[in-house]
């Protein structure tokens, strides 16, 4: 069996899944076997795409494939990670914020001009065109060039959080604390002492703010559901009509998700209800604050 080796940051850039997805894919592999290649970073054997099929694949003995990828530096293996937790998944709004904001910072790191992965940034390099990082992540994610801009600031309040408590970042990017982005700007040049009580609070549940008290609470029944499950109430304000979009392109995606997994299920379109509710809930939140 071929040698991995477990990365933590790496491992812990993305949250853990939740009891129910992590049984349900325990049981296809078990049946189906590991089907999906790993992928590792070439030449250093370590885990790139793949944790929990790999936790899997161990705890049972199963055989798995491994695929092995050339990666120039962490900065490269970082922002291959975070591209594909983005592409694979409707995520929640505030991780996608995290993740556009760690590939960003990570893409400024790299130095000279970073490989291009996307038809849109082939283009450009056969126009001779060098787009900026922000505009380039802008294009490639369908949000604005502030948004990116926003999000990096945001990404490094959570990271801050993370030197001090990695437990707390967890709760954080999984949404079992909701705390609004502004406050997590905020954090990004706190003193060492704010971010240790933060952090402390998270971790033993006890943190509130002015904006978490007045969250508007998910609708009942709704926990369940792909638009309930580890998503914010509330969501941040749209700064252009191109966010405003974006927002709700990614609600009704995930509410079709579940509406598609109910249809999947022969159920009744009662049981579409708490989707439903959980829809209307996060689209008023939009109009609100708007």
């Amino acid at each position: 069996m071929h040698t991995v080796i477990i990365d933590p940051e790496f491992r812990d850039l993305l949250p853990p899944l939740s009891p129910e997805s992590y049984a349900a894919l325990e049981a296809s592999l078990l049946e189906h076997g590991v089907r999906d290649s790993l992928v590792v970073w070439r030449g250093h054997n370590i885990l790139v795409d793949g944790h929990n099929r790999y936790g899997i694949a161990i705890q049972h003995g199963l055989s798995f494939n491994v695929v092995e990828v050339e990666f120039d530096s962490r900065e490269a293996v970082l922002i291959f990670i975070v591209s594909n937790q983005i592409s694979r998944r409707n995520l929640p709004p505030l991780q996608f914020s995290y993740y556009v904001g760690l590939h960003y910072r990570a893409d400024k790191l790299i130095s000279g001009r970073p490989s291009l992965d996307t038809v849109e940034e082939k283009l450009h390099q056969n126009e001779g065109v060098f787009l900026p990082t922000a505009k380039r992540l802008a294009e490639k994610y369908k949000v604005s060039k502030s948004t990116v801009e926003r999000a990096a600031k945001m990404s490094e309040g959570i990271d801050a959080i993370a030197s001090v408590s990695n437990d707390a970042r967890k709760k954080i990017i999984s949404g079992d604390v909701r705390i609004s982005k502004k406050k997590l700007t905020e954090l990004a040049t706190a003193s060492q002492k704010e971010l240790t009580e933060v952090a402390k609070a998270i971790e033993d549940g006890n943190y509130t703010t002015k904006e978490s008290a007045n969250a508007t609470p998910e609708p009942n029944g709704s926990s369940s559901s792909a638009l309930g499950s580890g998503t914010p109430a509330t969501i941040a304000p749209p700064a252009t009509l191109q966010d405003l979009k974006a927002q709700i392109n990614q609600i009704r995606t995930t509410f079709d998700l579940e509406l598609a997994s109910l249809t999947s299920q022969n159920a009744s379109p009662s049981a579409a209800k708490p989707a439903l509710q959980a829809y209307l809930s996060k689209l008023e939140s939009i109009l609100r604050d708007a």
